[in-house]
């Protein structure tokens, strides 16, 4: 119930961020252990707000560029997933 709250409540602030001139983005972090429904959650959310998503796998990504590409091609509804954020390396 919170979590649609949530979802109903970054809908209807759109004119907000529109006439504050602010890019409108929202971040939850799903932390939780293996096979626990978390992208069924994320696949709820995107439908809930009939939104596109994007899966970010930090283990796939070989350029610091890589995720800027991805960020620069996702659609104005989206919703960005990363997975294995713990599994990073470090660029150069």
């Amino acid at each position: 119930a919170a979590l649609t709250k949530d979802l109903k409540k970054f809908v209807e602030r759109k004119h907000f961020y529109r006439v504050a001139g602010k890019d409108r983005k929202w971040g939850y972090l799903h932390y939780r252990p293996p096979s626990t429904q978390k992208s069924s959650l994320i696949a709820a959310m995107a439908n809930f707000l009939k939104f596109d998503i994007y899966d970010l796998e930090f283990t796939d990504i070989c350029r610091n560029s890589d995720p800027r590409n991805l960020l620069t091609s996702t659609s104005n509804k989206s919703i960005l997933v990363i997975e294995d954020i713990d599994c990073t390396k470090l660029l150069s």
